[in-house]
């Protein structure tokens, strides 16, 4: 909606600006600059013209050239297969042609934006001044005439006369306010800006127009001069300023008085529509449907659209969809039968479009929109709305419904230009549901349906917008699809996509690209011959440098990958050649890459194992000279010499080791790593005379064999294989008898190289060496020495074991017991572990350490309470507790061997012990019994005499126990205690006290009768005295119990003589225990 202006001021405001730019002359800074530099900027603009003409002649060129493949299609109507090859042979040059057109485009706009701007800056630099200046002077001019106006209207005019001036004064006004206005949004946008970014802190207020000089002098007009011709114009202008200014109220009124006093004015319509906005922004509906009607009461108006389209969308708010659907296509029908006659245009047609859609969701969805189109028959525009429909019900989110009508309208129209882009809010439909297999699904009709050979293309060939469009987004949707189901891991539908992409766009700037995922997805999916030819097209296709090293290095595992372990014999296999070639090639495009020597190597690596040994050191001897100081020029030369061994030329091993050495000395910049680097050639050529020795070991005695080895050791004594060497020459010399060169070698080993994985072995063996020779403290020494070295190995336990076992032996209790205790430590669980407890005891107990024994003794029964030696580390617990004078506790200790031990049946080696331990106890019982005297007064005597007796039966009863252990010592020493208590009983007798006032007759009968009952006592007494005695005869026996037995014999029979004999065995309580020794195997 345009202000209107007086034809006459635009005129004279052009014509002015015309004259100006034409006769001003050229400022002298533009002459200037002109001269400093003409020919520069001159033939720029010439170069960029002519390369614009050549481009626009390639254009032509490509344009013709796409009409003739187009017209060739159409002649191909069939569905031949030849029809069909043809057709997308045809289309996919079309394809090309259009990438390269749409390029060739690109560069016209990129070279016609250049032109502009440096013709732009030519004008600018000339005319600056001179736009500038007229700038001013149209101002100037402006206010003069604003002036004159003022000027003449205070003079006394006739009253004809006033308005004419008040008129055209009025819009001046405007023209002026409307400029001021502008400057201040200007300087409110830069302030505003700086208020955002924090410059200033108070908010700039916003300027709004401010039309009160014009207002004030179109109203004088309506006012005063009712009758001016240009009275509706003056009414217009008001309303105008007025609604300009944010007077809405007060327009409406003006424009509602322009068509009640002017309804034949040209300003009417407009008028209409401005009152039906008005009543329409009220939300009064009615009256803006009445206003907007009136618009259409009119002929030949420009308003007559917009009014159909505002009719629509009253009727659309008031749910009058019949009405609002008329007026909505009334207004799309007039539109297109107005079209290039100033309708409202394309923005506008849209929206009614649109709206014409949305009404058919409220009212009759896609049944209702079709019925509605068959009543009022055929419109071009018809699948416009019915596609919108969809899009509508899309933007709602109603998915199910767009699909229904997508589909529908799919099959309606499947040859629309816009079919394919439906077809694709399908998917999306399922995409947005989640459905993304039916998604998946819906996009692959998209490259089946709207491929460039496709019924679809060819119904569409007038249509290049259309094809360009589905091109591009067939193209997608294959990457979409294949990209699916890449990462979805599903690389063979991958492939798929990825090689028809190709087939359809083989040339285009993304083929590049999806080439490359081709690749990997062959890859992945373990087709690994076809993943290197795609890699090596990459590598080779100089289109871009994105993916080359990628691709390149890609193509090397590929081919690796699909070799495997094939690599030929004495040929390479086409694998093996592909895979050498592919790192030929990354090796010829980066030579300085970190992994060329590894290339290198691999060369010669499959070269080698294929048996092809000369091409292999071809490649190793590269690595070398070319990479001396990196790591696989030592592995390198390794196989260099490996393959000559290979080819049993071992006479070339040393010269080839000498000649890698000579080489690499005479290259210029040595440096450290060269060194070292020369140390391995020199490692090598050891290795080779080691070797040499080894093979020859058969035919050599081992006296000579142990010979060569040390010799190798004395010739390169810095040799990595000197251990190996020693070790070796040591096992020979032990097979030859010199145990002492053995082990003086072994020990040599374990000095000077006591990290190799043999020391340990070579420490054991001259530890068994020297066993053998008897030196056991010699060998004790190294079992130690081993303990301390190798604590890790798998022999440190037996070595362990070893050196405590030796210890013991040579009476070094103190240091057997560390050693001991370290194994116990150590090796909890080990069945020896209590054993060596038990020893750790014994040997504290021989140095009087009786504490740390019973320690020890505790820590073998807590952990193993009933094992083999539980009883007699039970026992010589009671007799430690004993000698530190815990009565009580060693009491608990001899009670609790008995108990472990049992009832005897068939002894055992614990018998002695528990036989022992309840000797021991019963020595309570017997002194108590032996302190019961008859020495009390003759009334005390029968009771004392009855208590002896019973204790007396007990004592027999307990040494008798002791006997049935059958544990000789003890049986001997409780025979003599059953005798003693014989012994006792009868002199208890002798020695009581005789009864007072007896006479002699009585006296004498007294001591008869006395002598009756101890008789029987001291017989028993003297047979079991001889029981011992007789016991020791026997077993050939002699204990201290023995001794005081035959003592007490003799005092019956003081001429008796035991029996001698040489093998007379002397038992002794304590038994120091001693494990077998554990051997090393050599």
């Amino acid at each position: 909606m345009k202000r209107w202006i007086p034809p006459s001021r635009s005129l004279l405001l052009c014509t002015l600006t015309i004259v100006a730019v034409t006769c001003a002359p050229l400022p002298l800074w533009s002459q200037n600059a002109k001269k400093a530099k003409p020919e520069t900027e001159a033939s720029k603009e010439e170069a960029l013209e002519e390369e614009l003409q050549q481009i626009r002649t390639d254009i032509d060129e490509v344009k013709r050239r796409i009409e003739e493949l187009r017209e060739e299609i159409s002649q191909l109507r069939t569905d031949s297969d030849e029809d069909r090859a043809a057709r997308l042979e045809l289309m996919i040059e079309i394809t090309n042609l259009e990438v390269k057109l749409t390029s060739l485009e690109q560069a016209e706009e990129q070279t016609k934006r250049e032109l502009r701007r440096l013709r732009a800056r030519k004008i600018e630099t000339k005319y600056a001044k001179i736009l500038e200046q007229l700038t001013e002077e149209e101002r100037q001019s402006r206010r003069e005439t604003i002036a004159h106006f003022e000027s003449l209207l205070s003079a006394d005019l006739p009253d004809e006369v006033i308005p004419g001036i008040l008129f055209p004064l009025a819009n001046l006004y405007y023209e002026e306010d409307r400029e001021a206005f502008q400057r201040k949004y200007e300087i409110y946008n830069e302030e505003i800006e700086r208020y955002h970014e924090g410059e200033i802190s108070v908010r700039p207020e916003e300027p709004r127009y401010d039309f009160t000089r014009s207002r004030r002098l179109y109203k004088r007009i309506i006012d005063e001069y009712p009758d001016f011709p240009q009275i509706d114009d003056a009414y217009y202008g008001l309303g105008y300023c007025l609604y300009e200014e944010g007077k809405k109220e007060e327009a409406h009124l003006v424009f509602q008085r322009l068509v009640e006093l002017y309804p034949l004015s040209r300003h009417v319509p407009e008028a209409y529509v401005r009152i039906g906005e008005y009543y329409f922004d009220k939300g009064d509906l009615d009256k803006a449907i009445a206003a907007y009607e009136k618009v259409l009461e009119t002929t030949n108006s420009t308003f007559l659209d917009k009014a159909l389209y505002k009719l629509g969308w009253c009727h659309y708010l008031k749910n009058e969809y019949p009405r609002a659907i008329d007026r909505f296509r009334e207004a799309i029908d007039f539109t297109d039968l107005q079209a290039g006659k100033n309708a409202l245009g394309d923005n506008l047609r849209t929206e009614s479009i649109e709206y014409l859609a949305i009404c058919f969701t409220e009212f009759g969805g896609l049944e209702g929109l079709k019925a509605y189109f068959r009543k009022i028959g055929d419109r071009p525009y018809y699948p416009e709305v019915f596609r919108r429909l969809g899009d509508i019900y899309f933007s709602q989110a109603e998915f199910e419904q767009a699909i229904t009508v997508y589909r529908d309208f799919l099959q309606n129209f499947p040859y629309d230009p816009a079919a394919p882009e439906v077809q694709n809010r399908i998917s999306i439909c399922f995409e947005r549901r989640f459905e993304i297999p039916a998604a998946v699904a819906e996009k692959e009709k998209i490259t089946r349906l709207y491929t460039v050979d496709s019924a679809w293309a060819r119904e569409n060939i007038n249509h290049p917008e259309a094809l360009a469009k589905a091109r591009k987004l067939v193209a997608d949707t294959l990457i979409n699809i294949a990209a699916y189901h890449y990462n979805n891991k599903n690389f063979p539908e991958a492939i798929t996509h990825y090689r028809r992409y190709l087939t359809y766009y083989p040339d285009t700037k993304r083929s590049y690209e999806i080439r490359f995922y081709l690749a990997e997805a062959l890859y992945f999916s373990g087709r690994y011959e076809e993943a290197g030819k795609e890699y090596e097209i990459i590598r080779d296709s100089g289109k871009s440098d994105k993916y080359l090293r990628e691709a390149a290095f890609s193509a090397v595992k590929a081919y690796e990958k699909a070799m495997g372990e094939n690599y030929g014999k004495n040929a390479l296999s086409p694998n093996a050649r592909r895979f050498i070639d592919a790192m030929e090639a990354h090796i010829r495009l980066f030579p300085d890459d970190a992994k060329t020597p590894q290339f290198l190597y691999k060369i010669g690596e499959v070269n080698f194992k294929a048996g092809r040994y000369p091409e292999s050191r071809k490649a190793f001897w590269r690595l070398v000279k070319q990479f001396p100081n990196d790591p696989l020029a030592k592995e390198a030369s390794d196989y260099i010499i490996l393959s000559l061994q290979e080819e049993g030329d071992l006479s070339q091993v040393e010269q080839t080791a000498v000649l890698l050495s000579k080489t690499l000395r005479a290259r210029e910049g040595g440096s450290a790593i060269d060194e070292k680097f020369l140390d391995t050639l020199e490692k090598v050529g050891h290795e080779a005379a080691f070797k040499r020795i080894k093979q020859e070991e058969s035919k050599l005695s081992p006296l000579e064999a142990g010979e060569a080895y040390q010799a190798f050791v004395q010739q390169y004594p810095d040799s990595d294989f000197v251990p190996q060497a020693l070790f070796n020459a040591g096992q020979f010399y032990l097979q030859a008898g010199d145990l002492i060169t053995s082990s003086q070698l072994f020990l040599r080993l374990v000095e000077e190289h006591p990290s190799v994985p043999f020391a340990p072995d070579a420490l054991l063996l001259a530890a068994n060496n020297y066993e053998r020779m008897n030196e056991i403290e010699r060998a004790t020494r190294q079992y130690e020495r081993f303990v301390q070295m190798y604590r890790t190995s798998p022999d440190f336990q037996k070595a362990l074991l070893n050196a405590g076992v030796y210890r013991e032996k040579l009476g070094n209790d103190n240091r057997a017991i560390e050693h001991y205790e370290a194994y116990v430590t150590r090796y909890p669980s080990d069945s020896l572990t209590p054993t060596l407890l038990f020893s750790i005891g014994r040997l504290h107990e021989k140095l009087g350490n009786d504490k740390k024994a019973i320690r020890a003794y505790e820590r073998l029964l807590t952990r193993q309470p009933n094992g083999p030696r539980t009883i007699e580390a039970t026992f010589r617990m009671a007799k430690l507790l004993e000698r530190r004078g815990e009565r009580k506790r060693a009491e608990e200790k001899y009670r609790r061997c008995v108990k472990l031990y049992g009832t005897p049946t068939t002894p055992t080696p614990d018998v002695s012990f528990a036989a022992e331990a309840l000797f021991i106890l019963n020595r309570k019982l017997y002194d108590q019994y032996d302190r019961i005297t008859f020495k009390v007064p003759q009334r005390q005597q029968a009771a004392q005499l009855e208590k002896k007796s019973k204790l007396l039966a007990q004592v027999l009863k307990e040494y008798n126990r002791v006997i049935d252990y059958g544990a000789i010592e003890w049986v001997a020493a409780s025979f003599y205690m059953i005798g003693l208590a014989y012994e006792d009983f009868v002199n208890e007798l002798y020695d009581a006290p005789r009864p007072k006032g007896l006479t002699p007759e009585e006296e004498e009968a007294y001591e008869m009768a006395l002598e009756e009952q101890i008789t029987p006592l001291e017989e028993k007494a003297e047979a079991n005295f001889r029981k011992v005695v007789e016991l020791a005869e026997k077993k050939r026996l002699h204990t201290p119990w023995i001794e005081k037995a035959l003592q007490k014999v003799r005092d019956y029979e003081p001429d008796y003589t035991m029996a001698k004999d040489e093998e007379t065995l002397f038992l002794e309580s304590d038994h120091l225990f001693l494990f077998p020794m554990m051997k090393m195997k050599p």
